[in-house]
């Protein structure tokens, strides 16, 4: 990690005033963040939860939960009403994040993809001042192919790689509707090995994307390492998108 670089994000963003709302591996990433605040001495960046913007002075990033875990419409209309409140005239930037639950095979993405551009769209017509990032829904560790057959056999549902294919749909759908620097791409950064490569299988013909098993300890949520290089990936974009002019 090149620590001056680090060094100049966190100082961009730590003069902004951020609010990031999420649920589950949004903890991930905030643990991360506190990781790489620790080892770079002298960070001025202040983490703060929604309920103390009202109250604090100067740049802060703040976090709160909002909606529910399998109900992307509840955290939509959570993060809407967040933004709605008095405190929102006092921020910079925003963006929220569906977890991996919100998206499974059984989900209708189109369905869940228009709700999100629709919400975005009324907030940027609601609060201008504000700039919007985009998160892409993190994805999870995959059952071994081996394991997948096994389970075919045996009549058992394996739903591991589907569950993935529709979260990359709606990541594609992301990526192509929105511009590059606006996009937090938290799946990318999940399914790329320190050396670069993806982390990938392919089922029926389609190419999908999978989490890194080193960066989880469960298959799902971020262990330390991934929590880092994901944290660090959104202050890049942040910084990048906060120095900038807006698109």
């Amino acid at each position: 990690m090149d620590r001056e670089a680090l060094r100049r994000d966190l100082a961009t963003i730590s003069e902004k005033r951020i609010l990031f709302g999420h649920q589950s591996v949004g903890g991930n990433i905030l643990d991360g963040l506190r990781s790489m605040m620790r080892a770079q001495q002298g960070s001025s960046l202040t983490l703060i939860s929604a309920a103390e913007i009202a109250s604090h002075t100067g740049g802060f990033f703040a976090e709160a939960l909002v909606g529910e875990n399998t109900d992307p419409s509840s955290k939509c209309a959570g993060f809407s009403a967040l933004l709605d409140s008095a405190a929102v005239q006092r921020l910079d930037a925003a963006l929220m994040k569906f977890c991996y639950v919100d998206i499974t095979a059984q989900t209708d993405v189109r369905q869940v993809f228009t709700l999100y551009q629709q919400t975005i769209t009324a907030l940027a017509a609601r609060h201008p001042q504000l700039t919007f990032v985009h998160s892409t829904v993190p994805l999870m560790q995959v059952t071994p192919w081996w394991k997948r057959i096994a389970k075919q056999v045996l009549g058992r549902p394996e739903n591991s790689v589907r569950d993935n294919l529709r979260r990359e749909e709606f990541n594609t759908l992301l990526r192509r509707a929105s511009p590059a620097e606006t996009i937090f791409d938290l799946a990318a950064v999940e399914s790329t090995h320190p050396d670069g490569t993806r982390e990938q299988f392919e089922v029926d013909g389609q190419r999908g994307y999978a989490l890194v098993p080193g960066y989880t300890d469960d298959g799902g949520h971020l262990n330390e390492t991934g929590s880092v290089r994901a944290a660090r990936e959104l202050v890049r974009v942040l910084s990048a998108r906060l120095s900038g002019p807006k698109p």
